[in-house]
Protein backbone atom coordinates (compact mmCIF):
# COMPACT_ATOMS: atom_id res chain seq x y z
CA UNK A 1 0.00 0.00 0.00
CA UNK A 2 1.43 3.57 -0.83
CA UNK A 3 -0.17 7.20 -0.25
CA UNK A 4 -0.36 8.49 -3.51
CA UNK A 5 -1.61 11.78 -2.29
CA UNK A 6 1.68 13.23 -3.96
CA UNK A 7 0.16 12.71 -6.93
CA UNK A 8 -1.91 15.41 -6.53
CA UNK A 9 -0.36 19.00 -8.15
CA UNK A 10 -1.54 20.87 -5.21
CA UNK A 11 -0.51 18.53 -2.50
CA UNK A 12 2.32 19.46 -0.25
CA UNK A 13 4.53 17.49 1.81
CA UNK A 14 6.22 18.64 4.88
CA UNK A 15 7.60 16.22 8.06
CA UNK A 16 4.19 16.02 10.14
CA UNK A 17 3.15 14.50 6.60
CA UNK A 18 0.04 13.20 6.91
CA UNK A 19 -1.50 10.03 4.64
CA UNK A 20 -3.05 12.08 1.42
CA UNK A 21 -4.68 9.58 -0.74
CA UNK A 22 -3.95 5.64 0.67
CA UNK A 23 -3.86 3.78 -2.68
CA UNK A 24 -3.48 -0.29 -2.63
CA UNK A 25 -1.74 -1.70 -5.49
CA UNK A 26 -2.34 -5.65 -6.45
CA UNK A 27 -0.23 -7.64 -8.49
CA UNK A 28 -1.84 -11.22 -8.73
CA UNK A 29 -0.05 -14.11 -9.03
CA UNK A 30 0.04 -16.63 -12.10
CA UNK A 31 -3.52 -18.07 -9.96
CA UNK A 32 -5.28 -14.80 -9.72
CA UNK A 33 -4.76 -14.02 -6.05
CA UNK A 34 -3.05 -11.86 -3.90
CA UNK A 35 -3.00 -11.23 -0.55
CA UNK A 36 -1.14 -8.63 1.64
CA UNK A 37 -0.88 -7.01 5.38
CA UNK A 38 -0.63 -3.58 6.36
CA UNK A 39 0.24 -1.53 9.19
CA UNK A 40 -0.33 1.84 10.09
CA UNK A 41 -0.08 4.62 12.73
CA UNK A 42 1.42 8.29 13.60
CA UNK A 43 4.67 7.20 12.88
CA UNK A 44 5.55 8.26 16.83
CA UNK A 45 5.95 4.94 18.37
CA UNK A 46 2.80 5.64 20.71
CA UNK A 47 -1.27 6.34 20.64
CA UNK A 48 -3.59 3.73 18.02
CA UNK A 49 -2.93 1.26 15.32
CA UNK A 50 -4.34 -0.22 12.70
CA UNK A 51 -3.69 -3.73 10.94
CA UNK A 52 -5.14 -4.36 7.27
CA UNK A 53 -5.76 -7.43 5.73
CA UNK A 54 -5.73 -8.17 2.06
CA UNK A 55 -6.98 -11.00 -0.05
CA UNK A 56 -7.19 -10.75 -3.76
CA UNK A 57 -9.31 -13.26 -5.85
CA UNK A 58 -10.59 -13.89 -9.34
CA UNK A 59 -14.23 -15.12 -10.15
CA UNK A 60 -14.90 -15.50 -14.08
CA UNK A 61 -13.42 -11.95 -15.36
CA UNK A 62 -13.88 -10.67 -12.10
CA UNK A 63 -11.55 -9.04 -9.56
CA UNK A 64 -12.57 -9.01 -5.83
CA UNK A 65 -10.65 -7.45 -2.84
CA UNK A 66 -11.57 -8.06 0.49
CA UNK A 67 -10.03 -5.68 3.59
CA UNK A 68 -10.53 -6.60 7.21
CA UNK A 69 -9.00 -4.34 9.77
CA UNK A 70 -8.56 -4.00 13.01
CA UNK A 71 -6.94 -0.87 15.67
CA UNK A 72 -8.37 1.93 16.45
CA UNK A 73 -5.92 4.02 14.22
CA UNK A 74 -8.24 5.88 11.50
CA UNK A 75 -7.80 6.42 7.88
CA UNK A 76 -8.56 9.66 6.37
CA UNK A 77 -10.03 10.46 3.18
CA UNK A 78 -10.09 8.71 -0.03
CA UNK A 79 -8.99 5.25 -1.19
CA UNK A 80 -7.76 3.95 -4.12
CA UNK A 81 -7.24 0.26 -5.61
CA UNK A 82 -5.08 -0.17 -8.40
CA UNK A 83 -5.01 -3.68 -10.16
CA UNK A 84 -2.45 -4.03 -12.51
CA UNK A 85 -2.46 -6.21 -15.77
CA UNK A 86 -6.35 -6.28 -15.79
CA UNK A 87 -9.36 -4.27 -17.32
CA UNK A 88 -12.63 -3.20 -15.57
CA UNK A 89 -15.95 -1.67 -17.01
CA UNK A 90 -17.25 -1.06 -13.45
CA UNK A 91 -16.59 -1.57 -10.01
CA UNK A 92 -18.79 -2.00 -7.12
CA UNK A 93 -17.59 -1.77 -3.28
CA UNK A 94 -19.97 -3.19 -0.39
CA UNK A 95 -23.02 -3.46 -3.12
CA UNK A 96 -22.73 0.47 -3.97
CA UNK A 97 -21.32 1.41 -7.47
CA UNK A 98 -17.80 3.36 -7.63
CA UNK A 99 -15.66 5.08 -10.17
CA UNK A 100 -13.15 3.28 -12.03
CA UNK A 101 -10.88 3.72 -14.78
CA UNK A 102 -8.98 1.40 -17.36
CA UNK A 103 -6.02 2.07 -19.40
CA UNK A 104 -4.30 -0.96 -21.20
CA UNK A 105 -1.86 -1.32 -17.88
CA UNK A 106 -4.53 -1.31 -14.84
CA UNK A 107 -7.68 -0.62 -13.53
CA UNK A 108 -8.48 2.02 -10.39
CA UNK A 109 -11.24 2.35 -8.27
CA UNK A 110 -11.51 5.23 -6.37
CA UNK A 111 -13.80 5.41 -3.26
CA UNK A 112 -14.56 7.64 -0.26
CA UNK A 113 -12.84 5.57 2.16
CA UNK A 114 -12.63 1.97 3.36
CA UNK A 115 -15.06 -0.73 2.14
CA UNK A 116 -14.99 -4.66 3.24
CA UNK A 117 -15.34 -6.14 -0.75
CA UNK A 118 -14.56 -4.74 -3.81
CA UNK A 119 -15.70 -6.65 -7.36
CA UNK A 120 -14.40 -4.51 -10.23
CA UNK A 121 -15.86 -6.08 -13.65
CA UNK A 122 -13.88 -7.32 -15.91
CA UNK A 123 -14.21 -6.13 -19.87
Amino acid sequence: MLDDGWLDDAATLDAPHATKRWTLHVCLAPDGTAAGVGYDDDGDGDGPTRRDAYRVSTEGGDVVVEWASEGAFRRPGAVGVVVHGRTAVAAEADGQAVDVISTRDAATATLDGPFERLRLRGA
